[in-house]
Order: C-alpha cells, then sequence, then structure tokens
C-alpha cells in the first residue's frame, strides 16, 4: 500500500464494528467455532463453569421430638409451579439437592399427621437453606397448618460466610450506573469504590477488594459461567443489564469446597426466567447535565458542566412458551414444561470525564520567540544556539533556522485558553465520553421430566466508548495524553450457558453445567483523528526504519518536553491503535453429585478452565517516537542540539532520542486449571453440624501457541557472554578521562570500544555511539529463554502439580430453637488466576521482549537530517519483562467465627470476626537495578558520609556525574527488567457487623458495619516493590484499598396511602403508592501513596554561612542540592517528622486547603540516607454519601401498573475528594537575613502538595418512567 493509500483511510461505523465482528473468532463463525470447541471440550479438558443451585433442608419430628421417617417432602417453585418430592430417611431428614434459586412453597405430609406447608420460601444462590427441625402435629392428613417464611432466617447448619442483594433490593435501591455491582458496597466487608456512572463502563465495572484480598482474586460469575476481565483485572466485564438479574449472592470469605474461587470473594449473578404468567415492563431512564451540581474543579476554573447525558431505554418480557402434548388426539399446549425470558436495553450515556490542566506552547514559541517563556523552574530559560553555544538574541529563533515539519506539529496543539503568568501556556479542557451500549438477554427453562430441569441462557454485550483517555489509552501524569486526541475503545462480549439437574434417584443428584464465551476489543481512531496525523497532513518529510509498521503512515509520537512548565500535553495516542486488543475464546464445562445419605449430605464434582487468547502486539513505536527533553544524560549538550528548552528544541528539530521498534507481531496463548472436590456436611446432631471437604487443583501458566516472545532467566545468564557496549573516551586526556571536575569539550567527546586501551584517532568513534551495543560481541539473548527451548517450562514457569485446599467449618444451633447460631470456618485457597490470566502475571507482554521486538534508538539528531541518520540508529539496552521461574501458586489462609441472632421484629444480627492472611502473592521487581552507591563518584564527598566510592564509574563526558545506568546494572546488556515474583506477603483483621430485615410488610432494611486492617507488600500482581534496602520497611503497609470504617445502611419504605383515612379514587390516584428508599454510608479514607523528587540546583550564601543538611558547600559561597542520596536505584524518601493527618491547617496559593499536614516531611539530610517514610504514609479525604429515590406507583387495572421514579444521588451535594497531589518536591533555595547575609535552607517547593486534584461526583439526579404488565 503506498502512503497515499494509507493516508486516505477512513473508519466507518460498520468497519469500527468490524473490528471485532470481522475477526478471525467473530460472532458470524460463532456457529462453526461452537462445533469445533465442542469437540475440544469432548476430547480435553474444558474451562470454567460454576454451579448456582442451593439446597433445601430440614429434619421432620413429630410433638415429641422424634424424627419421623417416610414423610413426604414436596418443593414447589412458585413461578414454574414445578415439583420435587423427596421421602424422609431414617434420620427423618429430606434435602433437595440442586435446586434454582428463587421462591418456593414447601410442604410435608404422613398419615397420622396434620399437613404442614411452608410458604414464601426464598432461596438464594449456592444457599443451603437449613429449617432445622419441623415439627408436625398429630391430626388428620387433610388438614393443612400453614406457615408463611417472612424476614431472614438462621443458618443453621452452613458455616459459609455469605451475604446477598435481594430482588426487592435490586429492584428499588437505586443505583445511578443501573449495575448491580454498586449495591456490593450494601455488604460487609467490601471496599467502597468511586460510583459507577454507566452498566459495563469502558470494559466492564470494578469488583470491590472483599476481606482483605486482592481485587483479581474476587471472582464474578453469571448463572455459573466466569464473568470476570479474561485478562486477569477486577472487573465483571461480561456484563448484565439490571433488569435482568433476579439476585445477586457473594461467598465473601469462607466456603465449602464445592466452591471454585481466586482465593477471594465469590459473586453470583443469577439471571431472571420466566413463571406460568406473562409478565413484562418497558423502562426509560433519563439524566442530563441541567439537573446536576457542578464537579468543585469545574467550578473552581469556572468551567460549565459538561454536557452528561444518559438515556437508557429498555424492556422485559417473559412467561410459558406452549408446548404440544404429543400422543393426545386432541391439540393439547402444555404451559408448565417450558418458560422464557427476554431483556434488552440500549444505554447511550454522554458523561463527562474529569478537567485537564495541560501545557500547550503559546503563539509566540511557535514562532520561535521564547522572550515570555517559563520552565520547570518558573523562570524565563535561557536558549542557547547549539552552532554557537550563546543565547539566541531575546531569545528569539531565527525563521529560517525553524524546522517546518516541528512548526507543523507544534501548531497541531490548541492555543493556550487559560493562560497564567506562571505558565503561560496553560490550557484546561474538560471532555464528555460518548458510550452508546446494547445489553441482550434471553433464557429458556425447560421440564422435559420429572426428574429433569434445563436452562439455556444466552447474553450479548457491546459497548461503543469514544471520547479523550478511553480503556487503554496512554494516562500520562496529569492528562498529558487525554488532552484531545480521540478515540473509540470498541468492547464485545457475548455468552450462553446451559445447566441440566438430573435427579438419579430420591438420594443423588446430578448437576451439568456447559457454556461458551467470547470477548474481544478495538481501537479505532475518531473521526479525522488519523487524517490529521498523517505525515502528509503536518508536512513530515522524515523517513522511518520499518515503515510496514506504520500502517496509517502517522508522524512520530512526542512524549519528552522535560524543562517545560506545568504538566507539558503530548503528542501521543495507543500503540495498537486500528487494531484489536484481546479476543478471548473460553469454553465451559462442570459436574456436580450430591448424595444423601443419614446424617450426610456428601458432594462430588470437577471442573476445567480453558481459555484461547489472541492479542495485538503492544508497547511499540511503530510510526517512530521522539523525545526533545533537556535531559543530559545520553549527551544531548549544547553542541549536540540541545537548547536548554524543550519547545525550542523541537522547533529547531533536535531531538533528544528518536525511538521505534521493529516488530509487530501477534500472541497466540493459551492457559488452562483443572480442580476437582469432595465434601460433606454431617449433622451430627440435631443442633450441631459439621461441614468439611478437600478441594485439589492444577493450572498451567499462561503459554504460547505461536513460539514468540521469551524469558529472561537470571540462572541462564552468563556474565562473561554479556554483549560490550562503546564507553565514553575524553580525546587528548590521559585514560580518556579528564581531572575530576572538568568535564570534557564536546569537540573532544567520543565512544570507544573499552577492550582497546590506547586506542588510535581512527579507534575513537562518534560519541553518539556510546552506550550502544558493539556488533559482534557477546550473546544478545543472553538469557533470555525462548518457547522453542525444550528445557523450559510450559509458560516460562515451573506451578505446583497439585494444591491442595482442606475446608473444616461447624454451625451450631446453641439452643436447638434455631434463633441463636454460631458458627466458624477455616480453609485454604489458591489464587491461580494472577495478573494476565490463569498463571499469567504479566505473560503476555513477555511477546515484547528480544528477538520478537527490538527498539532501535536513535539519538541526538535532527529531524530534518534523519534520512542520513538512520542508517547509523543503533540498538542500545532494553528494558525486559521476566517471570519467576521457580514459582508457587498464591496461597490465601481464610478464617472467620461469629454469631447469628433472630431478635424478632424479622430482623437477624451477626457479627463476625473475619482474617486472612496470604502468602507466595505476585509482586513486581526490578532486578535489574543500579547497587547502591555504584553512582558516588565523588571520594571527598562519599568521605564525607562514610559511603562507599566508585571514582572508576565516573562520566568522563562530564565534571563528576556517574556513567549511565547500563553500564552500571548487575545483568549487562539490559535496562530494567521488571520481574514477577511470587514472595508477596498480606494480613487482614477485621469486626464485620450486619443488620438485616428483609422487604416484608412494605418495610426493608439493612445496616453493614466493617471495622478492619489490611497490610501488604504490593497491591496487585504486578505492583512494583522496591527490592532494595529495606524491602519491609519500605513495602509493607497499609494495603491500597485499606478501609479502617466502613459504613453503610439502606433502607426500603411504602408510605401509608391516605385513601386509609378518605377512601376516594382521587385520593388513592394521587396519595397511595408511594415509596422511598435510599442509602447513606460513611467510608474512611484510602492511603496514598507519595513520591518524592529533588531539584538539582545551587544557592549562594555569604561566606562563612553553613549550608543546610541535604546540600554541600561546593565553595565557601556556593551550596550544592544532593538529588541522589542512595547512589543506586533506590530513591531516598523523606523524613517524616509528626503524623501527617493530625494538625492539618493551611491551603495553596489558590486557596485550596490541604488534606494533610505538609509541614510533616522533610529531605534527607546525608549521603546514604534513605528516609523513613513508608509506603503509602497518608490517607485520602473520607467519603460521606447520600442517595435517595422517590416512587409513585399507579395501577391501571388488576395487572397493568405505571411506575414513576425520581433518585438523586449524593442529595446533598457534598464533596467527596477522590484523590490528592502526592508528588513533593525539595529544592534548594537562598535566603535573605534580618543582617543582610544571605543563607541557604531547603524546602518543599510544590505549592499543590498534599490539596485534593480530584472530586467524585456531584449532585446528580435522574428520572425514569416504568410500564409494568
Amino acid at each position: 500500500m503506498s502512503h497515499h493509500e494509507k493516508e486516505t483511510i477512513m473508519f466507518s461505523s460498520k468497519q469500527r464494528h468490524a473490528l471485532l465482528l470481522g475477526s478471525a473468532t467473530g460472532i458470524r463463525q460463532w456457529p462453526a467455532l461452537a462445533l469445533a470447541l465442542l469437540a475440544v471440550l469432548v476430547l480435553s479438558p474444558a474451562a470454567f463453569s460454576q454451579s448456582v443451585t442451593g439446597s433445601i433442608s430440614g429434619v421432620v419430628t413429630d410433638p415429641n421430638g422424634a424424627v419421623v421417617p417416610g414423610a413426604t417432602a414436596t418443593l414447589m417453585n412458585d413461578k414454574t409451579g414445578d415439583k420435587r418430592d423427596q421421602v424422609t430417611n431414617e434420620a427423618g431428614r429430606f434435602n433437595f439437592a440442586s435446586v434454582q434459586p428463587g421462591a418456593y412453597t414447601l410442604k410435608v405430609e404422613h398419615q397420622g399427621f396434620e399437613t404442614m406447608l411452608r410458604t414464601r420460601v426464598v432461596l438464594s444462590a449456592n444457599e443451603d437453606l437449613a429449617f432445622g427441625e419441623i415439627h408436625l402435629r398429630t391430626g388428620q392428613v387433610t388438614e393443612t397448618v400453614t406457615i408463611a417464611s417472612e424476614g431472614q432466617i438462621v443458618e443453621k447448619e452452613s458455616s459459609d460466610l455469605t451475604a446477598r442483594l435481594t430482588s426487592d433490593q435490586i429492584n428499588l435501591i437505586s443505583t445511578k450506573g443501573r449495575d448491580v455491582t454498586s449495591l456490593l458496597r450494601l455488604l460487609p466487608g467490601t471496599s467502597n469504590n468511586d460510583d459507577i456512572e454507566a452498566v459495563g463502563e469502558g470494559f466492564g465495572t470494578d469488583l470491590p477488594n472483599v476481606d482483605g484480598q486482592r481485587g483479581r482474586s474476587t471472582v464474578a460469575t453469571i448463572d455459573g459461567l466466569f464473568a470476570g476481565e479474561p485478562s486477569g483485572s477486577n472487573k465483571l466485564s461480561m456484563t448484565i443489564n439490571q433488569d435482568a438479574v433476579a439476585e445477586v449472592k457473594v461467598l465473601r470469605n469462607n466456603y465449602a469446597a464445592e466452591y471454585g474461587n481466586n482465593g477471594g470473594a465469590l459473586i453470583n449473578v443469577v439471571s431472571k426466567g420466566g413463571g406460568q404468567d406473562y409478565r413484562g415492563s418497558v423502562y426509560y431512564f433519563v439524566r442530563n447535565e441541567s439537573l446536576n451540581g457542578n464537579n468543585f474543579f469545574s467550578n473552581k476554573a469556572k468551567l460549565p458542566r459538561p454536557l452528561y447525558r444518559h438515556k437508557i431505554p429498555g424492556f422485559n418480557f417473559g412467561g410459558p412458551l406452549p408446548l404440544p402434548k404429543f400422543g393426545e388426539s386432541d391439540h393439547v399446549l402444555l404451559r408448565n414444561k417450558a418458560f422464557f425470558f427476554i431483556s434488552m436495553e440500549k444505554p447511550h450515556t454522554i458523561t463527562p470525564t474529569d478537567p485537564v490542566t495541560v501545557t500547550v506552547p503559546t503563539a509566540l514559541e511557535r514562532i520561535g520567540n521564547f522572550s515570555q517563556s517559563k520552565n520547570s523552574s518558573g523562570a524565563t530559560p535561557v536558549i542557547l544556539d547549539p552552532l554557537t553555544g550563546l543565547q539566541f538574541p531575546g531569545n528569539i529563533i531565527p525563521t529560517e533556522r525553524i524546522s517546518k515539519s516541528m512548526r507543523n506539529m507544534l501548531n497541531y496543539f490548541p492555543l493556550p485558553n487559560s493562560p497564567t503568568a506562571a505558565n503561560p501556556g496553560q490550557y484546561v479542557n474538560q471532555k464528555s465520553v460518548d458510550v452508546p451500549k446494547h445489553s441482550y438477554v434471553i433464557r429458556f427453562d425447560l421440564k422435559p421430566s420429572k426428574k429433569d430441569d434445563v436452562y439455556w441462557k444466552a447474553q450479548w454485550w457491546t459497548s461503543d466508548n469514544e471520547g479523550l483517555g478511553t480503556s487503554g489509552w496512554p494516562n500520562g501524569t496529569g492528562g498529558v495524553d487525554r488532552w484531545g486526541i480521540s478515540s473509540h475503545y470498541l468492547y464485545k462480549d457475548n455468552g450462553w450457558s446451559t445447566n441440566w439437574v438430573h435427579i438419579v434417584n430420591s438420594r443423588i443428584v446430578n448437576e451439568f453445567n456447559f457454556g461458551m464465551r467470547h470477548d474481544s476489543e478495538g481501537f479505532v481512531p475518531s473521526t479525522g483523528m488519523i487524517e490529521g496525523l498523517t505525515r502528509s497532513a503536518l508536512n513530515f518529510t522524515a523517513p522511518q526504519l520499518f515503515p510496514d509498521n506504520n500502517r496509517f503512515n502517522l508522524v512520530p509520537t512526542i512524549t519528552g518536553w522535560s524543562s517545560v512548565v506545568g504538566n507539558p500535553a503530548n503528542i501521543n495516542w495507543l500503540d495498537r491503535w486500528g487494531e484489536i486488543g484481546n479476543d478471548y475464546i473460553k469454553p465451559s464445562f462442570s459436574d456436580n453429585f450430591s448424595i444423601i445419605h443419614g446424617a450426610h449430605n456428601f458432594k462430588f464434582g470437577a471442573y476445567s478452565e480453558r481459555l484461547f487468547n489472541r492479542e495485538a502486539p503492544g508497547g511499540g513505536k511503530w510510526s517512530g517516537g521522539l523525545d526533545f527533553g533537556t535531559s543530559a544524560t545520553n549527551g544531548f549538550t549544547t553542541a549536540a542540539g540541545n537548547t536548554g528548552f524543550a519547545y525550542a528544541n523541537a522547533l529547531l528539530g533536535n531531538f533528544n532520542t528518536y525511538t521505534e521498534s521493529q516488530h509487530r507481531n501477534f500472541t497466540n496463548s493459551e492457559i488452562r486449571l483443572l480442580q476437582w472436590y469432595a465434601q460433606d456436611e454431617w449433622k451430627v446432631s440435631r443442633r450441631f453440624t459439621l461441614n468439611y471437604g478437600m478441594r485439589w487443583g492444577s493450572h498451567t501458566p499462561f503459554f504460547q501457541l505461536d513460539g514468540q516472545g521469551s524469558n529472561f532467566d537470571p540462572a541462564r545468564y552468563d556474565p562473561a557472554k554479556a554483549p560490550l557496549l562503546y564507553t565514553a573516551y575524553c580525546s587528548g586526556q590521559t585514560n580518556g578521562i579528564p581531572a575530576f571536575g572538568t568535564a570534557c569539550a564536546a569537540a573532544n567527546q567520543r565512544a570507544v570500544d573499552p577492550r582497546i586501551v590506547n586506542p588510535t584517532a581512527a579507534q575513537l568513534l562518534s560519541a553518539r555511539l556510546v552506550r550502544s551495543f558493539i556488533p559482534g560481541t557477546g550473546d544478545p539473548l543472553n538469557g533470555l529463554v525462548l518457547p522453542t527451548d525444550p528445557t523450559a517450562p510450559k509458560g516460562f514457569r515451573h506451578t505446583a502439580p497439585v494444591d491442595w485446599e482442606p475446608r473444616v467449618g461447624f454451625a451450631w444451633d446453641i439452643f436447638g430453637k434455631g434463633r441463636t447460631v454460631i458458627r466458624a470456618m477455616g480453609g485454604v485457597y489458591h489464587a491461580p488466576r494472577i495478573g494476565g490470566g490463569t498463571g499469567g502475571a504479566g505473560a503476555s507482554s513477555l511477546g515484547s521482549n528480544p528477538p520478537e521486538q527490538v527498539v532501535f534508538t536513535l539519538q541526538n539528531g535532527n529531524i530534518d537530517n534523519l534520512s542520513g541518520s538512520l542508517i547509523s540508529a543503533l540498538n542500545f539496552p532494553t528494558a525486559l519483562r521476566s517471570l519467576e521461574v521457580n514459582s508457587k501458586t498464591p496461597t490465601i489462609y481464610n478464617f472467620s467465627m461469629g454469631f447469628q441472632q433472630d431478635i424478632g421484629y424479622k430482623t437477624i444480627v451477626e457479627a463476625t470476626y473475619v482474617g486472612s492472611f496470604a502468602r507466595h502473592l505476585g509482586e513486581q521487581r526490578n532486578i535489574n537495578g543500579v547497587p547502591d552507591s555504584a553512582k558516588f563518584v565523588d571520594c571527598t564527598i562519599a568521605a564525607l558520609y562514610r559511603v562507599p566510592c566508585h571514582q572508576e564509574n565516573r562520566d568522563p563526558f562530564t565534571a563528576s556525574s556517574a556513567k549511565n545506568s547500563d553500564f552500571l546494572r548487575p545483568y549487562r546488556g539490559y535496562a530494567d527488567i521488571n520481574q514477577n515474583t511470587w514472595g508477596g506477603t498480606s494480613n487482614y483483621n477485621s469486626l464485620q457487623v450486619q443488620v438485616n430485615r428483609r422487604y416484608t410488610h412494605g418495610f426493608q432494611y439493612g445496616i453493614a458495619y466493617t471495622y478492619s486492617k489490611s497490610f501488604d507488600y504490593a497491591n496487585d500482581d504486578t505492583s512494583d516493590v522496591n527490592n532494595g534496602r529495606p524491602y519491609k520497611a519500605f513495602n509493607y503497609s497499609a494495603s491500597d484499598f485499606d478501609q479502617t470504617h466502613i459504613l453503610t445502611a439502606n433502607y426500603i419504605y411504602d408510605v401509608p396511602g391516605l385513601s386509609r383515612h378518605w377512601n376516594h379514587r382521587l385520593v388513592r390516584l394521587l396519595f397511595d403508592n408511594y415509596q422511598i428508599s435510599g442509602t447513606t454510608s460513611y467510608v474512611s479514607g484510602k492511603p496514598k501513596n507519595l513520591s518524592i523528587s529533588y531539584t538539582s540546583g545551587t544557592a549562594t550564601i555569604t561566606a562563612g554561612q553553613t549550608c543546610p543538611a541535604g546540600s554541600i558547600q561546593t565553595s565557601s559561597t556556593v551550596c550544592t542540592m544532593i538529588t541522589d542520596f542512595t547512589g543506586g536505584q533506590v530513591n531516598a524518601r523523606p523524613n517524616i517528622l509528626c503524623d501527617p493527618m493530625r494538625n492539618i491547617s493551611g491551603a495553596d496559593p489558590t486557596g485550596l486547603a490541604f488534606s494533610i499536614n505538609v509541614s510533616c516531611f522533610t529531605n534527607p539530610t546525608a549521603l546514604g540516607q534513605i528516609g523513613n517514610m513508608s509506603r503509602n504514609a497518608v490517607r485520602m479525604p473520607s467519603i460521606f454519601n447520600n442517595d435517595l429515590a422517590f416512587f409513585k406507583n399507579v395501577k391501571i387495572g388488576e395487572k397493568r401498573e405505571i411506575q414513576l421514579r425520581w433518585e438523586i444521588y449524593n442529595i446533598f451535594n457534598h464533596t467527596n475528594f477522590r484523590d490528592i497531589d502526592g508528588s513533593m518536591t525539595f529544592g534548594l533555595v537562598s535566603v535573605t537575613n534580618a543582617d543582610g547575609t544571605k543563607s541557604a535552607v531547603i524546602r518543599q517547593t510544590r505549592t499543590t502538595f498534599g490539596t485534593p486534584t480530584s472530586a467524585r461526583t456531584p449532585r446528580v439526579m435522574q428520572g425514569s418512567i416504568r410500564i409494568n404488565f
């Protein structure tokens, strides 16, 4: 394809969706794919599928308390009329196993006794509903005693730690995003996350951390099918609309061996099904910015309320599916054998993002005039002419020196719209993300025979997110990558599942599950974006090394603007723009047996998981990447083109580095997991039940199917085979090194092969070669293991053959009345689903390692002369991703003990101690960082502080600085090596209290309180830990998600109608059938990790004055700031002098109050110090929120109803800050004393440090109308 053809590519809406629908595994090929994968399943282990059925049990006794064998128990589904019978065994016990969640009626009868009828029996997903003793009274079987089950029921036989969202809560407690995951905050032990603005969000809604476990340890299923984001993030991405949800059951911490999980909570979402009556509803929800408050920071910046338009139409309908009865002479239609339910919702949401404040080039800067510019220090930069080394007259670059290509690229930026004296280039922008979505659900329930129940359910979900900073988009600090380049993020998730329950006999029940899931994503430029960034559009004529990789003929990205004030905006985009991202196929299968024998309820089962993934490569610079920053680390001196200001460098076309990636390959991979279990629920006595079992598991890591990728294994690295790097050499100096304190003149800077002792002039090469590989030396793949290596383990990791998970617990009905029960449980759990999928932890990114992806770099060049320079583009040490080869499966030990008490008034109180500790958790370490003290090259200063000195590591081009880090690393030939290891630990302890009254007699309420402490070394499998000194002090602290106090209350109340007092038609219409529901929450703030930087510079003092600790006196009148206190990879942290969460006062220059005590921090004072500040040293502001909803129900006949609804979120418009500025900067400044002398002090100079940077949603209102029929 020619360049011209590339430039004219346009994306229609059909082409955008074709990225998803037309892929090799697209939905058009779904039937064939399903058959192919069915064959795979028959021949090999299948994928994850989890049962959602429960059980209903009891012991039948006579008036004297003796058990009654032979009694008949009948369980009838209130919705479908389906019945199951069972005869009590010799222990008088019945147990209906593998029962679908729903409302039931239980009938127990026996000759000589009155029939007992228990109505309104509600079984939730995965619930073992035990009635304990059911007492029959002596009498005639034709006489019936009816008992209505109302309110909560104490769990008398299960030791599982569970919680439930009922259908009433789902239907009546409003959620702004109409996403059931929002309601999980009503349960104890769950972290309180940001509000969900819209169902499904970008590619799924975040799941909370539950009971101290990592977010990705929480697993969600929908009707038993794994619904989490397949790549391993903590999201429910198989989105289902709220109107299709019947209930949500959460197994919080401890649960029986039958339940497979990932070490954390198991969230089971159960869809609705049809019943004996035709029922449905049509609804429409709407939000508009005119009904909302304005964001705190938008108000502060005097920005109007941005577009906020949510329109959510939908309907659902279900009922019996008439089937002909064969064998009858007349036409008979059966209405109790098949049922259907369908649901459709099509949200279209326009939601504002947080305001972005960045720096863009001013109008003067674009024409070369830098007389009014500001650098990162707040001063006017001195613009040096690289040809003369002197300042450009007036700080103005002559027009004839300006690069036309780069002037066009700078003109791509918008002009400043909010300039200030401190930042004349300030640009403030706030946009909304436009997202049309579609949700479809269809379900069929069948009763082919008295012993068989079958359902089949399918769902489809698509979302098209268009805006700034959509999912996967680069997200640099301060919004530098999301100021104006817009893109689509297309996400599609389809799946279907089937369940078959077969009653073998009255004692044995088998449950079979099978399903299929396919999800995929695509990244599509918004209209006009590609066209405006092509090389021809911006007249960018520089060539490329690998032009075939640049499919849209784009200009290079620009992401390096160091020295510019504020947060300079980048020209940057997602490296997979115009490509599919992940494309997952996941079939599913499981089977479970329940066997009742005497006082035992045995269960056995097995399932496995397989996941196939095809993924476009990430992390590449396909169109090239430019850095115009002023760092001299790579020899970017004035003579090499550095003017001292990034915008001036760009205007001249002088770049610090240009990088480009060589290969653009897709990766194909697979993961597998197999688990099986055996358990028993043993009713030791009528009051005591013992639950025990064992679960076993085996899994593979994420392994490559196409032989691509590589893994760095330190055991395979041979220092003798490390490729050599060209080193710096100062021509004309002894041994190529000038006297200490003297920099090498630019004209004398050369590169040399370190093997040459006394190089000749011919052997001294261009200084640009410094740090690049010397051709023909060493092994370029030293330590790298390829998938084709027969000695390498599958997926590059050894895993345990079998993980053992014992579980044991008990439930003790203390008084035998079913009102007071003590429950306890402990168990071992594993988390094979780690980052990047099952056993992955970043495995998919191994495709970016050499030899699959090689990055070439050109240093210190000019963009207009790039053609001749590309031939000398060099291969420098590159960063690697690595997996620890010998790893253990993350192991979690959960334990709980508490009581449940029926206090009357349909209310149950539960108080439980919940604890957990985890070992072998994943974390990420840079194993190729620079060792401590390696950069200390000034031995005079090192002696003062008694730290090691390494003068041999001095860079001869500089007066007193160390060599580039790539010369000092332990694994020479590579840059940073970020390795996923499994040595992390976490600990969690909590008191959890909940008080619940089920919705009855027009009133329901729930209160959940959690007091907890969670500590760990890292928040996630791919979170960086500091593996320098000291490991524990630097890393072990409160978890990122730790919230000490979480208090949430919810309520539903049917307002009494006035027609009780005046029964008139008009009164009934206007003043009856009102409802109120709402939630109130108070939550402690989450921890915040602080970062620190040190500004290099000097301060003038009066002779005789002493330099402050943390600086060095380099002459009698000059102090120089210490910016490197460790001489290695560890960045020293500040010292904390007091509790930063106490005695908070003051505000920044704009009047924004501090959220922490900023005076508690001071800089380290000497070389070798690392500070005493731990990770997560402060906390963000707490959250207080009130949501309220009003309902008006208008009856239209007996079977129809109109519901009007008005919802108010954050009703008091209380500002809840989401984050604070956690970056502090220490710098050296000169001050004038009262006596006129000058001294120096070190201050924290970032004025916004400790102030809020973003706020949660202000008041939002939503209205709706619904017609139920």
